[in-house]
């Protein structure tokens, strides 16, 4: 399969571990379609020539950058 993103790609193992069948917040990735492997050349092309699909809208478009405190300063275990 063919996906547009690696959280599209992985989302049904999440959805598994996680448990988030019953979510409905969840629906727009559970309605995504990959590309399939017995997709004609068409088919492949017309789904690389598509930009943004409306999963797209899920992903954050500003990262706020996590930094952890360093362990070995004493200020940072206060």
């Amino acid at each position: 399969m063919l996906f547009k993103c690696p959280a599209l790609a992985f989302f049904s193992q999440l959805e598994a571990r996680l448990k988030l069948h019953d979510l409905p917040q969840w629906q727009l990735f559970r309605d995504y379609q990959a590309c399939s492997p017995t997709a004609t050349d068409d088919e492949v092309r017309e789904f690389l020539s598509t930009k943004a699909i409306p999963q797209c809208g899920l992903c954050p478009s500003r990262r706020t950058k996590f930094v952890h405190p360093n362990p070995l300063q004493r200020s940072a275990l206060q």
